[in-house]
């Protein structure tokens, strides 16, 4: 864990130990890094969405900033049918 200098408007100064953001592996292919999350709702989890850590590969764009993994596009596409 890094070690960030800090001082205070007193003059006191410091240490603050940080944590870095934990990296995970993109749930689709298992290999490559996640720099993206499934934007698909989803109602019944607190966040909304599904989350699915994923890869630029695996990700399929749906719109701006709008990414899904794999499983998702063919059931908004029909979600999509069915409110038509």
């Amino acid at each position: 864990m890094p070690c960030i200098p800090f001082q205070t408007k007193d003059g006191l100064r410091g240490f603050a130990r940080v944590s870095r953001p934990r990296r995970r592996k993109c749930s689709c292919c298992g290999t490559a890094w996640s720099t993206l999350e499934c934007d698909y709702p989803t109602p019944s989890r607190k966040s909304g969405t599904c989350d699915k850590p994923l890869c630029g590969k695996c990700a399929v764009s749906v719109g701006p900033n709008l990414d899904y993994c794999p499983d998702h596009p063919a059931a908004a596409g029909a979600q999509a049918a069915m409110e038509v």
